[in-house]
């Protein structure tokens, strides 16, 4: 198999910023979700696209990484019938949660409450992020390479990607109105709390490179090298 038909193997999580993977018999840290970063959070993470990924060199401490390398992360495919199922239950099952009198009719928390206990959430998680990221791996010593996805022109794949980030933000939407304005606690939790909680850090949860992916495959990547 030829380097420009190569798969990129995926090892594992290494830490909430960085991911390990084997590519051409090399193992690079890949820089997938930074914390730093607006465009990882919420629907922002679908409008990135993954256009280029920097990507670092660790051969030389390849042991070191391997070790710390955990499956602390969900694969594409299992990430996207997790929102799918969570998508089709806010619709077909919200209504038979709230009972026979609808998802509205009245609320079950006041919506201030409700927005005070989800920036409270947000801000708890925030603040966890902040105290993982301290967990910092300096890769300013090892050799940076690019990932970059090269197609991006096709047609069908514009159109599936703008799909994804209206459903993405209506979603998003959809789960706040319930969250707000639900006669159900049990909506409220699952669907004003979790769902848009996992929406908003999807980036974190789901890695989207899957072992399935090549450079200059079925998915056009292609792995530059940059001189610094």
């Amino acid at each position: 198999m030829s380097k420009e038909e190569h798969i990129i193997h995926v090892i594992g999580r290494v830490n909430l910023q960085y991911y390990l993977v084997q590519y051409c018999e090399h193992y690079y840290l890949v820089d997938y979700s930074s914390p730093k970063r607006v465009s990882n959070y919420g629907p922002f993470a679908l409008i990135n696209r993954d256009r280029e990924l920097f990507m670092y060199n660790v051969d030389d401490d390849q042991e070191l990484f391997l070790k710390k390398a955990k499956p602390l992360y969900l694969k594409r495919p299992i990430g996207n019938m997790l929102f799918i199922l969570l998508s089709l239950s806010c619709f077909i099952f919200a209504r038979i949660l709230a009972g026979y009198h609808g998802v509205y009719d009245h609320h079950v928390i006041h919506p201030t409450m409700f927005l005070m206990v989800f920036l409270c959430g947000l801000i708890i998680i925030m603040l966890a992020f902040g105290i993982y990221d301290l967990l910092k791996i300096d890769v300013s010593k090892y050799p940076k390479y690019v990932l970059e996805l090269t197609d991006t022109t096709s047609v069908c794949t514009t159109v599936r990607q703008e799909a994804e980030i209206l459903i993405a933000h209506f979603l998003f939407m959809k789960g706040l109105a319930i969250g707000r304005f639900s006669n159900n606690i049990e909506l409220t939790i699952i669907y004003g709390l979790v769902y848009t909680y996992f929406i908003i850090f999807s980036r974190f949860i789901i890695f989207k490179i899957s072992d399935h992916h090549r450079t200059r495959g079925t998915n056009l990547y292609k792995l530059l090298s940059i001189e610094e």
